[in-house]
């Protein structure tokens, strides 16, 4: 059977594992997996269910974790700094009893921030699938930990590159107002007009969520029609 890309990563999780741990004689293994499941941006019960496939493909793969069964145990983060402290906190206390050897997540950096230095201190390996971060680069602080992200700042060199590829002179910035996406936004500007481009829009926003109302609504469409009209104007 085929392993996932989800699959690849709780795998990854282990294998770090098993170079800061030897094995022990036991059949189950377990990763502590940090879900932003109650967030204002609710990303956990999309993406749970690839918790699940991964452990099964994985277990029913005999060749890449052969006389042992992984399973899962997870904790709510809230995407909150506090709350994921809490969470990570809670699974290192259950460890032996739960047999974890490793976790996987947080998907925000405000948690993988920390909890990346608890994990560090434990020199206990964690895997985010979704923390970008500057910060984290810095091995030093964060020398157990492992992602299949890289920082979003990294992507202002492609912006330029597809902008001079379709010989495009003016584009407009929109970007939410967490501080990893105003770091991105900020970063792409200065390689934008370093590079030529002319930015006649250039405008941060809160991000949405499934609770908005439809004023909250109707301001995100008014914003998005007037980066249209700037940016397509003169």
């Amino acid at each position: 059977m085929a392993c996932s890309a989800t699959c690849i990563v709780v795998v990854g999780a282990l294998l770090i594992t098993s170079a800061c741990y030897a094995v022990e004689e036991q059949d189950v293994l377990t990763v502590g997996v940090l879900l932003p499941w109650s967030a204002t941006r609710p990303l956990g019960p999309s993406i749970a269910s690839a918790a699940t496939i991964a452990i099964d493909d994985i277990n029913a793969n005999a060749s890449l974790l052969p006389d042992n069964t992984l399973r899962f145990v997870w904790l709510d983060t809230q995407c909150d700094e506090k709350m994921g402290l809490h969470a990570i906190v809670n699974m290192w206390s259950r460890r032996h009893a739960d047999h974890i050897r490793g976790f996987i997540g947080p998907g925000c950096d405000v948690v993988c921030e920390t909890a990346g230095l608890l994990a560090s201190a434990w020199n206990m390996p964690i895997v985010s699938w979704g923390c970008t971060s500057n910060h984290l680069s810095d091995k030093d602080a964060y020398n157990t930990l492992a992602r299949v992200v890289g920082p979003f700042t990294s992507v202002a060199p492609i912006g330029v590159a597809v902008m001079h590829r379709w010989r495009w002179k003016r584009v407009g910035i929109l970007a939410a107002a967490d501080v990893s996406w105003q770091l991105t936004a900020e970063t792409l500007k200065v390689q934008l007009i370093a590079g030529g481009i002319d930015i006649p829009f250039f405008q941060r926003f809160e991000h949405g969520h499934k609770h908005m109302t439809k004023l909250q609504k109707a301001r995100h469409l008014n914003i998005v029609r007037r980066a249209k009209d700037t940016v397509r104007g003169a």
